[in-house]
């Protein structure tokens, strides 16, 4: 079960899987095959383009937050949770 793979190259998430479908139904059988691939890097471009940037948005602040610390000469997380100050309780 190591290297499970999906079937193809274009893996869609959920719930954007929904769309590969409707994609694939609405033009995928009658569309040349270099031109749905084209067709599918768009949607897929589309669609994870703003999930990938507010994910580089959150690593970036991490990063600063870490290099701040480390500056200062405290730990990398230097944050206390709420379920760490639970603990002493």
């Amino acid at each position: 079960m190591q290297f499970v793979r999906a079937p193809d190259e274009n893996v869609y998430i959920p719930p954007f899987n929904l769309v590969e479908m409707v994609v694939i139904a609405l033009v995928g059988w009658w569309m040349p095959k270099e031109r749905f691939e084209h067709l599918n890097d768009i949607v897929m471009a589309v669609f994870y383009s703003p999930v990938l940037l507010i994910a580089a948005y959150a690593e970036t602040r991490t990063a600063k937050e870490i290099q701040r610390n480390r500056s200062n000469g405290e730990e990398d997380d230097d944050v206390v949770e709420e379920w760490e100050q639970m603990a002493g309780e």
